[in-house]
């Protein structure tokens, strides 16, 4: 029942965790060459979901009974033929093969070598080595993809997301909330602080639950839930591009300094949950906790044009992966129905669909 309640809740949690620490004081920022960007407002698209996407393959998350149940899932990584998922409730990372069957699950809490206190975001290495970001600790965590063994561990500057780099030879750190003039922090593989990169978002510092991504490319993607801003940054030309066009039914919180919102001015406003991109689309969800109401708005990731906005999302499905290479599959979590007698938090599970050229 705590767990039901606390997936009910969550987005309000999520939002006035973040944004409670734009206003504490300690952490507020107050830099003046912040990214700045008013979004274009453009009508709502006419398509519905079934016009834009193909249903390829329902995956069921199977759970052993001796196994540790899923709290929540939150985010997924798809690797080869293997499906990682992060379950911040239970505080553990599960892994399963393409079929959906538990093939292991790390839940190792503490602050010894392998260990976690807060599991806030993960990538995988293109060696395939699993790289845990854990903001408890303030650490970065290796592991090994094929068996979930630990590796070793680099400490870090606090940060909420992380993106292995392309080529193998680090990864990138971001964080709307970071004390330094700038949000991306890049370490080499031996966990070696090398550079920062990238102005804030805007003046206060504040990061969603899935706010960055990246391509093939090598190019990072980045949002911040009060604003609607699409932050494209360059890892080869060390620049960035704004873009991003939202519809006029969308309202966004106005954080007033040194004040928190209350719930009401959380629930009535949009937040931008998640985003997910390759080298050919850019795709962001955006959410209203009051409404329940959920749409995803689409741009070509080359050139920021939009394809699609306003597409309403059945209130169960969140946007989790999209293919690096299959540049046209699209990978959703189904989270279970709260509303169900027959709810269990075992029941998760992974829809594949196929992205209809527009």
């Amino acid at each position: 029942m705590l767990n039901r309640l606390l997936l009910k809740k969550m987005p309000f949690l999520l939002a006035l965790l973040f944004l409670s620490s734009c206003a504490s004081k300690n952490r507020e920022l107050k830099h003046k060459n912040f990214i700045s960007y008013d979004a274009p407002i453009i009508k709502q698209t006419k398509l519905n979901f079934d016009d834009i996407f193909t249903p390829i393959k329902k995956i069921k998350l199977k759970i052993n009974k001796d196994d540790d149940l899923i709290g929540a899932i939150k985010e997924i990584k798809v690797h080869k033929n293997k499906i990682l998922a992060t379950d911040p409730i239970g505080k553990q990372i599960f892994c399963f093969d393409s079929e959906g069957n538990r093939l292991y699950s790390i839940k190792k809490n503490g602050s010894g070598p392998g260990e976690f206190l807060r599991l806030t975001d993960f990538d995988i290495s293109s060696s395939g080595q699993l790289y845990l970001l854990d903001l408890g600790n303030g650490r970065v965590t290796l592991y090994d993809i094929n068996s979930g063994k630990y590796i070793k561990e680099f400490n870090v500057r606090p940060s909420s997301q992380i993106c292995c780099s392309i080529d193998g030879k680090g990864y990138y750190l971001f964080s709307g909330m970071s004390p330094h003039e700038k949000i991306i922090d890049y370490y080499d593989n031996k966990g070696n602080y090398v550079d920062s990169y990238c102005p804030p978002f805007f003046s206060f510092g504040a990061f969603s639950g899935n706010s960055f991504d990246k391509d093939q490319l090598g190019n990072l993607y980045m949002i911040s839930p009060a604003v609607y801003k699409i932050v494209k940054f360059s890892t080869k030309e060390n620049n960035y591009v704004v873009y991003g066009n939202r519809l006029s039914s969308y309202s966004f919180i106005k954080i007033k300094k040194n004040t928190l919102p209350n719930l009401n001015e959380l629930d009535n406003s949009t937040a931008l949950r998640a985003i997910v991109a390759n080298a050919d689309y850019t795709i962001v969800e955006l959410t209203q906790s009051q409404t329940k109401s959920k749409w995803l708005d689409c741009y070509h990731s080359k050139n920021g044009k939009p394809i699609f906005n306003g597409l309403k999302v059945n209130k169960y499905l969140e946007v989790a992966y999209i293919d690096k290479l299959k540049k046209n599959i699209i990978y959703f979590i189904k989270h279970p129905n709260l509303d169900n007698d027959k709810f269990t938090l075992d029941n998760y599970e992974i829809l594949i669909y196929e992205i209809q050229q527009i």
